[in-house]
């Protein structure tokens, strides 16, 4: 059954429970007032017939005439009682159809004893006729106000089961209502909270990376239907992720490929410039020199020979430097950290204002592949030209150590900085390939950097790279 079916039926269940209760109730209540009524009515009757019974008694103690009237006001109360609707509910539903005849035996009685009073005649016959007559009142109003008191006793006895009738009702209702609210609750922890939680759950183990997870929760309802859907989904992801994993190791594969093309290029073009171009140039810069020793030309000629041998130099010294650029065989030569000084200081003599780098670092060269210190010299390399370009700075930094497991290499400078939230939310086209290229590099080696800057603070650049082969002495494994 669906979930939305169930908490209509229990929905259902509830109202009906409701209205029936409240029908139940009202109902009761208006026998509670009916009953209260003649509880009330019949209490009032015992009065006065009480009172008519007492006025009896001191009419026969004290015949007077005030005792007469007081005795027929209190009569004619009772009959006017009797003809309210009151009286006639009384009447139907306690069977008290006798009172009327009963009463009016009472005040015709009443009537004969005040005849035989004041009528002339033996005083011994009126006297018994009297007693006898006034034994019959006594009697007839002591049957009425007998009636009454049962009557009043039994609506009493209704009203107080009408009252413990409406005490279970209410604890009948509250049962009920308990019950449904509790099989509600559990209907909602079974097929509602639970799936959901197991939702949850598998929601932070697919966000953890466990794509294995399946929820499998086999109802038929939506829950069920969003758990098949969920897992579907999972497996979709799964299948996604793996091709996706697929393809960035293909794509990690050419990256690296193509790395590693672009070195052997470049040092294909470093050596054809440094061996070639830049020994042809040498060669004519000598011949050069030689002419102007040996024939000693004219001043004007001699000052074009000069000028052209100086020429020569500074283009033998930008070819030297652009092979160096290219491909530095000093880092295989004479490791990374004298190829960084080599950097460092060519970077410092061409440059026109002064800067400082101070390099504090440890020879890593046999701890890395021979990728992972090509990667740092690139970096190194790049950073120093963005320093160039944009920093304006006056202190470079670097650091590089020779940790227990790893190399870490920090690049730092005192430049302008910038804002790097800024950078970031730009479209990729327009972020730079510096930076890229630099992130591409250490994610080949399994690694990446934390680029922090600020205006007017500078940039720091912090990257780690687990390193390979033998420990340098002194490195130690840490506890």
């Amino acid at each position: 059954m669906r979930i939305k079916t169930r908490v209509k039926v229990a929905g259902a269940l509830t109202v009906c429970v409701l209205l029936a209760y409240g029908a139940m109730v009202l109902h009761l209540d208006r026998s509670l007032s009916n009953l209260i009524r003649d509880v009330q009515r019949a209490n009032e009757l015992v009065d006065k017939i009480t009172i008519l019974r007492s006025l009896t008694q001191d009419y026969l103690l004290y015949p007077t005439e005030r005792s007469t009237q007081q005795w027929s006001v209190a009569y004619a109360e009772v009959l006017q009682f009797l003809d309210k609707p009151d009286f006639q509910r009384l009447k139907r539903t306690y069977g008290l159809g006798d009172v009327p005849a009963k009463l009016k035996v009472v005040g015709d009685t009443f009537s004969r004893l005040m005849e035989i009073r004041t009528a002339p005649g033996p005083d011994s016959v009126a006297g018994e006729a009297q007693k006898r007559l006034a034994t019959q009142v006594l009697l007839a109003t002591h049957d009425l106000l007998t009636w009454f008191i049962q009557v009043t006793a039994e609506a009493n006895r209704k009203l107080i089961y009408t009252h413990r009738l409406i005490s279970s009702l209410d604890f009948l209702a509250l049962l009920v209502l308990g019950l449904l609210v509790v099989s509600n609750i559990v209907f909602l922890q079974r097929s509602v909270v639970k799936p959901i939680v197991r939702l949850h759950d598998g929601v932070e183990k697919i966000g953890a990376g466990d794509l294995d997870y399946r929820v499998g929760i086999d109802s038929r309802d939506e829950i069920g239907q969003l758990s098949r859907a969920f897992d579907l989904m999972t497996a979709n992801l799964k299948s996604l992720t793996v091709s996706l994993k697929k393809s960035e190791e293909r794509l990690r594969g050419l990256t690296a490929k193509i790395l590693s093309v672009q070195e052997e290029e470049r040092g294909r073009l470093a050596r054809e410039l440094h061996d070639d171009l830049g020994q042809s140039l040498l060669v004519l810069r000598m011949q050069l020199s030689a002419i102007l020793r040996r024939y000693s030309p004219e001043p004007a000629l001699q000052e074009k020979l000069q000028e052209a041998i100086s020429y020569l130099k500074e283009i033998i010294d930008k070819t030297r430097r652009l092979s160096q650029d290219l491909s530095p065989s000093i880092l295989e030569n004479l490791g990374l950290a004298e190829a960084l000084r080599n950097l460092f200081e060519d970077f410092q003599r061409h440059r026109e204002h002064d800067m400082v780098i101070k390099a504090e670092m440890d020879e890593v060269k046999h701890l890395l592949p021979k990728e992972a210190n090509i990667a740092i010299y690139r970096i190194a390399q790049e950073f120093l030209a963005n320093v160039h370009k944009h920093a304006e700075a006056s202190q470079v930094d670097v650091a590089i150590k020779a940790l227990p497991d790893k190399v870490s290499v920090t690049l730092e400078d005192n430049g302008k900085g910038f804002d790097l939230e800024e950078i970031k939310s730009r479209p990729k086209e327009r972020r730079g390939m510096g930076v890229a290229s630099m992130e591409e590099r250490l994610r080949m080696l399994g690694s990446q950097f934390s680029l922090s800057s600020q205006p007017g603070k500078g940039t720091r650049l912090y990257f780690e790279i687990p390193y390979t082969g033998q420990k340098p002495p002194g490195i130690q494994e840490m506890p």
